[in-house]
Order: structure tokens, then sequence, then C-alpha cells
């Protein structure tokens, strides 16, 4: 029952107490406001909701499947899971935003998957969970090693592991 580091622990009670529904919250006046915008800041204010949405979504998955199997400790273990977890209701509520504000969201959404803008940076995130990902299941499975993925050679090193997550971590840091 003894943690090694408090620190997360209060990070998790934190967190937790930021807790809320999207559906808690009343966007009726953000309807009439958006309304009322000029048709480019409509444009950048859907643009950004967008890409936030699509975000938060990699932010509610990934740090899970990258993270969790390099931990070794339950309360930094919880705190990841406490984090993604925030991360969803992020993404939730920008979709709550969205479908409150226009007349047909699906036209939104389905730009959010197909909009190469958005896609790309997406991906200069993501990648870096990807690189980390592919690599620690090759250091699980076989230890130090050189491997071919998808024709990519993979140089796999506890240094390189190391250096992966140091990015990874980044790359989040940037993201927030």
């Amino acid at each position: 029952d003894q943690q090694k580091y408090e620190t997360f622990e209060k990070l998790i009670e934190k967190q937790l107490s930021f807790f809320w529904r999207p559906e808690e919250v009343d966007v009726s006046q953000d309807r009439i406001d958006y309304a009322a915008l000029p048709e480019h800041e409509k444009h950048i204010f859907i643009s950004n909701l967008k890409y936030q949405t699509l975000l938060d979504s990699i932010q509610g998955r990934s740090p899970n499947v990258a993270l969790l199997p390099l931990v070794s400790i339950p309360e930094l273990e919880t705190w990841i899971e406490t984090w993604t977890f925030s991360e969803t209701i992020h993404s939730r509520s920008y979709t709550h935003i969205i479908r409150n504000i226009v007349n047909d969201p699906s036209i939104v959404f389905d730009d959010i998957v197909t909009n190469e803008e958005i896609i790309k940076r997406a991906r200069d995130i993501s990648s870096y969970y990807d690189d980390l990902i592919r690599d620690s299941q090759l250091y699980s499975l076989y230890g130090e090693g050189t491997y071919t993925v998808d024709g990519k050679e993979c140089v796999v090193t506890l240094r390189n592991l190391k250096k992966q997550l140091y990015l990874c971590l980044m790359s989040v840091n940037a993201l927030e």
C-alpha cells in the first residue's frame, strides 16, 4: 500500500477533481454566437475543433498502448489511465460542441478523417507513439537486435527505446 512516488497520487487526485461531463454544460448560447460569426471565423473555429477532436482522440488511446507496457509501478499506471480518460473527455467535449452548433455535424466529423492538413498534423504526433509501440514490442518479444518490419529496418536497443520514449513524451508536451 506504500507508494514509491506520492506525486502521482496527488496528480491523480487533482485530475479527478477536474472531472465533468460535456453534457452538463449548456452550449445553447454557443450556437447563437457561432451563427453570428463571419464565415472565415466559423472556418477557423470549426477547423480548430476538428483538429482538437482528433488529437485528443489519439491522446485518449495512445498513452495506454505505448506507455503502460513500459510502466513498472502502480501509481504511474493509474496516473496514465486517469490522464487518458481525461483526454477522452476533452474529445467528447469538442464533439458535444460541434453537435450543438452546426446543423449537420456528420459533415464536420467526416472531414476530420479525410482532411489532409488535420491528418498531417496528427501524423506528426502519432508517429512518435507508433515508433515507440513498434520497437518496444520488438524488444519485448525478441530483445535487442535489428529487425525488418514492413520493409523498414528497425534497430532495437535499450538506448534507442529510451530515446524514443523521450521523443514521444516531448511530442506530447508540445501537443499539450
